[in-house]
């Protein structure tokens, strides 16, 4: 049998996307400004909350957010920047994505070494992706081509 070799680095970065997730609700509108983030208030009015007042999460969808399904994948990147794709060295890099999954909401958080990379809807583009596989989800650099995100890291 063969065994899965997880270093402590990546276990602190599985946590760490689970920490943040459970924070989120508290600052899921203010993640962005400008046309940005009035698709992810227009997100949290309608899918989330279901309501334009009073917009905090109540108990029983308190305990819907925290109701996930977790992905842990390894993806092989073309350069040392993995998801975030940006500069880096020219080496095939593979590192942890974290996939958390609100079936209730309809949205994913996609996290790279611990920090949420970018939010997107699980709509059909992304549907598609998982079909194929986790491990096709894109980086940063072309998720607004291939996903309905709703929010994307700097």
């Amino acid at each position: 049998m063969r065994q899965l070799k997880i270093e402590l680095e990546d276990i602190s970065h599985i946590t760490g996307s689970i920490s943040d997730y459970q924070y989120l609700p508290n600052i899921f509108t203010q993640l962005t400004s400008g046309e940005e983030r009035e698709g992810l208030v227009k997100f949290w009015n309608e899918k989330v909350v279901k309501r334009e007042k009073d917009t905090w999460l109540n108990r029983q969808e308190i305990n819907f957010w925290h109701e996930i399904n977790l992905h842990v994948v390894k993806q092989t990147w073309g350069n040392t920047s993995g998801g975030w794709q940006g500069i880096g060295g020219s080496a095939m890099t593979s590192t942890y994505t974290v996939i958390i999954e609100n079936d209730w909401y309809d949205f994913a958080c996609i996290y790279y070494n611990g920090k949420l990379a970018y939010v997107c809807e699980m709509d059909d583009k992304y549907k598609e992706h998982v079909t194929n596989g986790y491990r096709t989800l894109p980086g940063c650099g072309s998720c607004r081509e291939k996903l309905t995100v709703l929010y994307k890291s700097r």
